[in-house]
């Protein structure tokens, strides 16, 4: 399975990509998700994105895009080490327990933008 080392790396940007891209847009959301984060909350410090009343932050857009964002960077991290010493890593990057958790990464992120598009 050569190059499936490779396909991680970009399920994983795909992924983090489709995960951001729900978050500037009022249309992008949900009805049965309606809880909004406070404004004093603490989490509020980590989103990136403008919001204001006709797109407010909401848990189903925040808790998504901070798991992708924490996955990215580990990714990133096992992808410097394996440029760095690629023997090191090759087995774990190609084994089904990698291949399989990326595939459904995957698949959760399709199944939200199924989800906001509606």
């Amino acid at each position: 399975m050569a190059g499936t080392e490779y396909l991680i790396l970009l399920l994983s940007i795909i992924g983090f990509l489709t995960f951001g891209f729900f978050q500037t847009d009022e249309r992008y959301s949900p009805r049965i998700f309606d809880k909004v984060i406070p404004k004093n909350s603490f989490w509020r410090k980590f989103y990136p994105f403008k919001e204001d009343s006709k797109n407010p932050l909401k848990y189903v857009k925040f808790i998504p895009f901070v798991i992708s964002t924490v996955i990215l960077i580990i990714v990133f991290i096992i992808y410097i080490i394996y440029w760095i010493n690629p023997t090191l890593m090759i087995d774990f990057l190609r084994s089904k327990l990698v291949v399989f958790g990326f595939l459904s990464y995957l698949g959760a992120a399709v199944l939200y933008a199924v989800i906001f598009l509606e």
